[in-house]
C-alpha cells in the first residue's frame, strides 16, 4: 500500500493526518502499516502520535529497529519517549551501545526538570575566536542560533553572552572574549521546569543558559520548548511577537552583512567611517 508514490508523498507532507488515522486504528494495524515505511517516514509519524501510542509502538519493535527510529527523532522528544516506555523495553534501549550520547545526557536529569528539556548540544562561540571567525561559524549554523549568543571557554566553561547585534557591528579582528558580557540570567539543570517557566527573563530573551554547579554550560533552554511542555501561552503575546519579529529582521540583516564581511570587507561600523 505505502509503496504507491502518491501515498508516499502524502505521508511525507501530511504525517500529522496519517498519525491521527493510525490513532483510531488498532495497534496491530498501526504496526503492519508502519512496517511498510522507511525509518524516516515512520519517525515522522511517530512524532505526531500521542505519547502513549508512540511508546507502545516503539515497545513492540525489536531494540535495534526502535533505536533506528529514535535516532531520527528530535533529541528532546526521543528522550521523553524513552523515559515513558515500559520498564523492560526502556532498559534494553538504554543498555544498547547505539543510544546517542545527547539522549543519555538528558535522561540523567529528573522528569519535568530544566535538564530534561534543554537543548544539550547548543551552538556556542569559543572565547578565543575572532569576530570574523565567529561570523563564519554562525553562518554555517544559522538555523540553530538565538538572539543571544552563548560563549564558552575551555572544557565548555560558561563565559557569558553576546547580543547578536553587537557581533554584527564589531570589528573583524576583535576577540569574542572582549565582546562577551556576564550573564545575569542562568538556570540550573535540576531546577523544576515550572519554576524556570516563570522566570522574568523570558520577557526579553528567547533562550537561557543552563549552567552546572562547576560553571560548565550543560545546555540551553528555549522559551518555545518551555511553552510547549507546560502548555502555556506566552507571558505577553504582543511582546513575544515583537521580540520574534525583531530577531528575524536582525538575523536577515546579519546574514546580508556577513556576505560582504566574509569576503574580506570591513564591518558596517568601519564602512560608515570611510
Amino acid at each position: 500500500m505505502a509503496a504507491d508514490p502518491v501515498i508516499q508523498r502524502f505521508i511525507e507532507k501530511h504525517a500529522d493526518n496519517v498519525a491521527r488515522l493510525l490513532e483510531s486504528a488498532g495497534y496491530d494495524e498501526m504496526r503492519a502499516f508502519m512496517a511498510t515505511l522507511s525509518t524516516e517516514q515512520a519517525a515522522s509519524i511517530v512524532r505526531h502520535l500521542g505519547k502513549r501510542s508512540a511508546c507502545h509502538y516503539l515497545a513492540t519493535l525489536g531494540t535495534e529497529q526502535a533505536m533506528e527510529i529514535i535516532k531520527v527523532l528530535p533529541v528532546q522528544y526521543a528522550a521523553a519517549l524513552i523515559r515513558d516506555m515500559p520498564g523492560p523495553e526502556k532498559k534494553a534501549l538504554l543498555a544498547g551501545k547505539d543510544i546517542p550520547y545527547r539522549i543519555k545526557t538528558i535522561l540523567r536529569y529528573p522528569k519535568d526538570s530544566v535538564g530534561a528539556e534543554m537543548e544539550s548540544n547548543p551552538v556556542t562561540l569559543n572565547e578565543g575566536l575572532t569576530v570574523k571567525q565567529a561570523r563564519a561559524f554562525l553562518k554555517k549554523n544559522r538555523d540553530h542560533i538565538s538572539d543571544t549568543l552563548f560563549v564558552t571557554g575551555s572544557e565548555q566553561q560558561f563565559t557569558g553572552v553576546i547580543a547578536l547585534k553587537n557581533l554584527l557591528f564589531a570589528d573583524n579582528t576583535t576577540k569574542i572574549a572582549r565582546l562577551c558580557e556576564p550573564s545575569t540570567h542562568r538556570l540550573s539543570p535540576r531546577e523544576a521546569l515550572v519554576s524556570a517557566g516563570a522566570h522574568p527573563a523570558w520577557k526579553q530573551v528567547t533562550a537561557l543558559p543552563v549552567v552546572e554547579r562547576g560553571g560548565r554550560l550543560s545546555g540551553v533552554l528555549h522559551r518555545e520548548r518551555v511553552q510547549e511542555v507546560l502548555d502555556t501561552a506566552p507571558v505577553n503575546p504582543a511582546l513575544t511577537s515583537d521580540i520574534t519579529d525583531g530577531v528575524f529582521s536582525l538575523s536577515e540583516l546579519f546574514w546580508t552583512a556577513c556576505a560582504d564581511m566574509l569576503s574580506g570587507n570591513d564591518s558596517p561600523a568601519q564602512s560608515e567611517r570611510h
